[in-house]
């Protein structure tokens, strides 16, 4: 463990302390939260180490893992309020070691939340017993894994290469959950975890002018608002409040504001909140300023009439400019609406190409076009079909408003599945070891996500993350569905992001052509050169007639 906590160790040094101060980013004490990122790893670590004990097959401990972290980050509030999610999932995400390190982060930086010592005690909770069950003496060795050697080239035609890839996918152990289970698994979760789509009742504070009529009316506009949820407080107690994270804002009404609405005087209303979370921050200022855009209109009619003019024309000119926005593909403005459809495209490429990577890294033998041809056809077929479920039954389900083009829809699923799998062909066939290449490249899916621009704008980032992310298929992939799925966009309207994807389909069909001739070339020159039968040329092992596999005795 001392190196790995090490190395991360100076990592983390580094990050807190040169790379966010650089960037101008607010931080807390450096020590205080080098000794919260310590112990956070130290839980990790003694965690991980627990799944690989019991576990005991390493691939199997990774995905475990992967599927048990991966969630971690969205769970945790940072990009979807844990209030507005179930009950259940978010009972069940609370205690996670990153949620449990956000909390004491948050209790450093002081920012609102109800738990900053918990977060410690519950990280040391982790470390603790994860020692114990480490402690108990173990009763058999797990199933060592060493590196893949290159198999003899397989045979038969495509049909057979057909047959022996399927069962490949369907049989390999640690492939097999990533191809059958893991659609399922993260479809279902993250689908679930966006199920309310949007806040609703967010926990507001409001303080002073209560004895006043004015601000009598605003607060019972408030409390009407659905977004809202009005609890009348001191200022001392909303302040508390607000740092225990029992309110997400604290709305202070001027106690004179009668007296100055009577004279005619523009005021202001201070609304405090912390800008630590986007969401709960934008639902907060709109959901209050559409309450108090409706008293300032009636203000202004009230001073028209005032000076003669007619009720209705003074309504009229009281509102003379108004923003009529209609939001398209989303018009609730919610954001499960907005993140559920390139949700499933995330979750849809990463399992294609981690799948990919996988099945290229296992099978040496098997790297004839035709082995390709199959490989790619029943990848892209399978998360293809999963991709139609997504869209064609479980959006309409979760009642998210859906437009789509099915034509357009289909070319950027076919071209980006193909590309996607010749991506994670093109990077499987590097790794001599099929669990460290699913383990890897399962680290890609927040960089692609973000490169892709379905979060931030393309336009603002660095030249260099504009560029990688044009490398990656993700990313025309969800520029152009989103628009085919939401505004029936057709082939006219999407043709930048095919002819993208076409582009990147014949560089990476290209550069595993490369690959493989690379890698053919040098286990020959290896193989030829030796004077001595090494491991990696030496006679075959036993295979499976079906597949082509190496059989291997279990080591205990």
């Amino acid at each position: 463990a001392i190196p790995w906590v090490g190395l991360y160790t100076v990592a983390a040094a580094v990050f807190y302390g040169l790379l966010m101060p650089s960037w101008g980013a607010p931080i807390p004490h450096p020590l205080a939260v080098l000794a919260l990122v310590l112990l956070l790893f130290f839980a990790s670590v003694a965690c991980g180490a627990v799944f690989g004990r019991y576990v005991k097959s390493p691939v199997q401990a990774g995905q475990f893992l992967l599927a048990f972290n991966t969630p971690a980050f969205p769970l945790s509030g940072y990009t979807f309020p844990e209030w507005a999610m179930p009950p259940l999932l978010s009972a069940i995400t609370r205690p996670l070691p990153f949620s449990l390190f956000v909390d004491a982060y948050r209790g450093l930086a002081g920012w609102p939340t109800a738990r900053p010592v918990a977060g410690w005690i519950g990280l040391g909770c982790w470390l603790v017993a994860s020692l114990i069950l480490l402690w108990i003496p173990g009763t058999n060795g797990g199933v060592e894994t060493e590196p893949v050697t290159r198999e003899k080239e397989v045979g038969g035609g495509l049909r057979h290469a057909f047959h022996r890839e399927f069962l490949r996918l369907t049989c390999t152990p640690g492939l097999k959950t990533l191809f059958l289970a893991a659609p399922v698994i993260y479809l279902a979760m993250y689908g679930a975890m966006y199920a309310g789509k949007e806040e609703r009742r967010v926990p507001l504070a409001v303080t002073g002018g209560a004895t006043s009529q004015f601000s009598r009316e605003v607060s019972i506009a408030l409390s009407a608002h659905p977004q809202l949820k009005v609890l009348h407080m001191t200022r001392s107690d909303a302040r508390a409040a607000l740092g225990r994270n029992e309110v997400r804002g604290v709305l202070e009404v001027p106690t004179d504001l009668d007296i100055r609405i009577r004279r005619r005087e523009a005021t202001a209303i201070p609304l405090l909140f912390i800008a630590d979370r986007f969401l709960p921050a934008n639902d907060l200022q709109r959901s209050i300023g559409e309450v108090l855009s409706v008293f300032g209109a009636r203000e202004r009619m009230l001073i028209l009439e005032a000076r003669g003019m007619n009720p209705a024309i003074a309504r009229e000119r009281a509102t003379a400019l108004l923003l009529d926005d209609r939001p398209i593909g989303n018009p609730r403005e919610t954001y499960g609406d907005f993140m559920l459809p390139a949700l499933g495209i995330l979750i849809l490429h990463q399992l294609c190409f981690i799948a990919a990577a996988f099945a290229a890294a296992a099978s040496p033998g098997a790297h004839r076009l035709k082995d390709f041809v199959a490989r790619v056809s029943l990848l892209a077929g399978w998360y293809g079909a999963w991709g139609a479920v997504w869209i064609g039954l479980v959006l309409p389900a979760m009642s998210v408003p859906v437009n789509p083009h099915v034509g357009p829809l289909l070319a950027l699923f076919a071209l980006g599945m193909i590309a996607t799998s010749l991506l994670g062909s093109f990077a499987g066939i590097w790794f001599k070891d099929p669990g460290s290449a699913a383990q890897i490249l399962a680290f890609t899916s927040y960089p692609f996500f973000f490169a892709s621009g379905a979060s931030w704008p393309r336009e603002l980032f660095p030249a260099y993350i504009d560029w990688f992310g044009k490398l990656v298929p993700m990313t025309p992939w969800i520029v152009g569905a989103n628009r085919a799925i939401r505004l029936d966009a057709g082939f006219a309207e999407i043709r930048p992001e095919i002819l993208q994807l076409g582009v990147q389909l014949a560089i990476w069909s290209s550069a595993l052509a490369v690959a493989v001739m690379v890698v053919r070339n040098r286990h020959n020159k290896l193989c030829g050169s030796a004077e001595v039968v090494t491991p990696s040329c030496a006679p075959s092992p036993p295979h499976d007639q079906a597949t082509g596999d190496e059989i291997r005795p279990s080591i205990s």
